[in-house]
């Protein structure tokens, strides 16, 4: 357990240093999840995971919609294993108001090496299920 507070801590630091998106898909950030012996993080542009063994280039791992993600800001992310859910929203806006609006959910059952994600209709259709969307 000690292991992990200092690994927390030290991305505490690290948010504090504001990196370099060269090394990070994006340095503002909400969750930090460890599971399967890694740091997953979750940030305004996509997910991370530190790979190590420092905090410069290289020592991260960026996944965004090109990598199968859901589009904007990770707003939850969930790890146990191998299995990674992560819960994605977007800006938009409608008739001059600005919303926030959940993309869906993205899931990797392989540790990230590749996603599937699933869009909100598809969880939630008007004809087989809830008629409101889910607004991560």
């Amino acid at each position: 357990m000690a292991g992990v507070i200092g690994i927390l801590a030290a991305f505490s630091t690290l948010w504090a240093l504001q990196l370099s998106e060269d090394w990070l898909v994006s340095h503002s950030g909400g969750d930090i999840r460890f599971g399967g012996g890694r740091v997953w993080i979750g940030t305004a542009r996509g997910l991370a995971l530190w790979e190590g063994p420092g905090f410069g280039p290289g020592g991260f791992r960026s996944f965004t919609t090109e990598d199968g993600i859901g589009r904007g800001a990770v707003s939850a992310l969930a790890v146990r294993g191998d299995t990674i859910w992560v819960a994605t929203l977007y800006d938009t806006t409608f008739r001059g108001q600005s919303f926030q609006v959940g993309d869906g959910l993205s899931v990797s059952l392989d540790g990230g090496e590749t996603w599937r994600h699933i869009l909100n209709e598809e969880m939630f259709s008007p004809l087989g299920g809830p008629d409101t969307p889910v607004q991560n």
